[in-house]
C-alpha cells in the first residue's frame, strides 16, 4: 500500500459537483433535498442560500429545480466547496489516511491519479483552456501575509476583526488584494506553504476575501508534511512538478531566515523576498509586482 499526497476529501467534493453540473439527476436531487434543511444563518451570506431555497420551492418540476441548483453551483462553486459540510451536503467517504494522504492498494494507478488531480487544480486556477502559467509565487502565511502568528484556536468568526488583527487593517489588506489581482491578470499562480494549520490559514484568507486568489489545492499546512520536511521539498514535489514550472519561474516570500536559506540552497536562480516579522510591507509588495512584470 502506498500513500498518495492529495487532498482526497476536496477532490471527492469537486468530483461530486462536476457530476451534478454534467446533469446527474440523482446527485442533483441529493443536494436539493439537503438544501431544504440548510440553515442560511450557518453559511456565508454570499452563497445566497435563502434566495436559492425560495427559488427551489417556487419550481413546480424536478427539471426546474435541478436547473436552478446547477446554475447556483456554477456561480458559487469554490465557496460551496469550502462550505460543503455547513450546507449539510453528503459527507465525503472516510479514507484511511496518514498525515492527510490517501492510502491506496494500487500504487501506480493512484500516483497517476494524484498527479492528474493536482494538475487539474492548477489548470482550474487560470481557466480550463490554458496550461500555460507565467510563474508561481509561494507565500508563507504567519508574519508574511499576516502581521502576526495566528494560533489554531484563534477566533476568526468576525471578518472585521480578521482584517485588523490578522492582516493589519483595511489599507494593508487592499494592498495585498491589489498584488493578488495583479498575479491573476498576469496568470501567475499564487500558492502557500505554512507551518501553521492549513485549515486556520484558509479560514483567515476566506474571512478576508483573499482565498479565491490562491491556486486551488495548493495551500499546504502542517497537516500535509512532517515538521522535519523542508519547505523546498514541498515546493519541488507538490508545486513545481505538479504544475510543470521550473526554478526560474519561482518567487518565494517568507519571513523566516532558515526557510530563505533552505530555498536559496535548493533553487539557484529563483527569486526570494524576506519581509520583516511584521508581514510584507508596501515596499516588498512593490518588489513582488516588479518580479511579475518580468514574467510577461
Amino acid at each position: 500500500m502506498e500513500a498518495v499526497g492529495v487532498d482526497a476529501r476536496e477532490t471527492w467534493i469537486r468530483s461530486f459537483i462536476a457530476d451534478v453540473e454534467k446533469g446527474h439527476s440523482a446527485m442533483t436531487m441529493q443536494l436539493v433535498t439537503h438544501l431544504q434543511k440548510t440553515n442560511p444563518n450557518e453559511v456565508p451570506a454570499s452563497l445566497g442560500v435563502e434566495a436559492l431555497q425560495k427559488a427551489l420551492s417556487g419550481e413546480s418540476s424536478a427539471v426546474g429545480r435541478n436547473r436552478t441548483l446547477r446554475s447556483w453551483l456554477c456561480n458559487h462553486r469554490d465557496k460551496v466547496v469550502l462550505s460543503w459540510l455547513a450546507l449539510g451536503f453528503p459527507v465525503p467517504p472516510s479514507f484511511q489516511r496518514q498525515s492527510d494522504v490517501i492510502v491506496s492498494e494500487n500504487p501506480e494507478g493512484s500516483s497517476r491519479g494524484a498527479k492528474q488531480a493536482q494538475e487539474q487544480r492548477c489548470i482550474s486556477h487560470v481557466g480550463k483552456q490554458s496550461r500555460s502559467f507565467a510563474g508561481v509565487i509561494v507565500f508563507d502565511f504567519d508574519q508574511t501575509l499576516s502581521i502576526r502568528h495566528i494560533g489554531v484556536f484563534e477566533d476568526l468568526s468576525s471578518a472585521s476583526a480578521v482584517v485588523d488583527r490578522v492582516f493589519g487593517g483595511k489599507q494593508r489588506l487592499d494592498a495585498l488584494r491589489d498584488v493578488l489581482e495583479h498575479a491573476k491578470a498576469k496568470q501567475v499562480l499564487v500558492t502557500l506553504v505554512s507551518r501553521n494549520s492549513k485549515h486556520v490559514v484558509k479560514k483567515a484568507l476566506a474571512s478576508a476575501g483573499l482565498l479565491p486568489y490562491f491556486a486551488d489545492g495548493l495551500i499546504f499546512g502542517f497537516e500535509d508534511y512532517e515538521d522535519s520536511t523542508p519547505k523546498s521539498e514541498i515546493i519541488t514535489k507538490r508545486i513545481l512538478q505538479a504544475c510543470g514550472l521550473s526554478v526560474g519561474d519561482l518567487l518565494f516570500v517568507d519571513d523566516d531566515g532558515e526557510n530563505i536559506r533552505d530555498f536559496q540552497e535548493h533553487f539557484h536562480g529563483a527569486s526570494a523576498i524576506q519581509p520583516s516579522r511584521g508581514g510584507v510591507t508596501s515596499e516588498e509588495l512593490t518588489q513582488i509586482i516588479a518580479w511579475m512584470g518580468k514574467r510577461s
